[in-house]
């Protein structure tokens, strides 16, 4: 359980870190979201 867990952590941390980098690209919104699976609302609090 605790390892599914620290997966679970590291993938959703992982997502993040890739919105900011499509972010710093330049990428839309809704491109950063089609790409991540995050919520708009999610993309503007990077």
């Amino acid at each position: 359980e605790g390892r599914a867990e620290g997966r679970a952590e590291g993938r959703a941390e992982g997502i993040l870190s890739t919105a900011r980098n499509l972010k710093a690209m330049g990428l839309s919104m809704e491109d950063i979201s089609r790409a991540t699976g995050l919520s708009k609302e999610d993309i503007l609090k990077l």
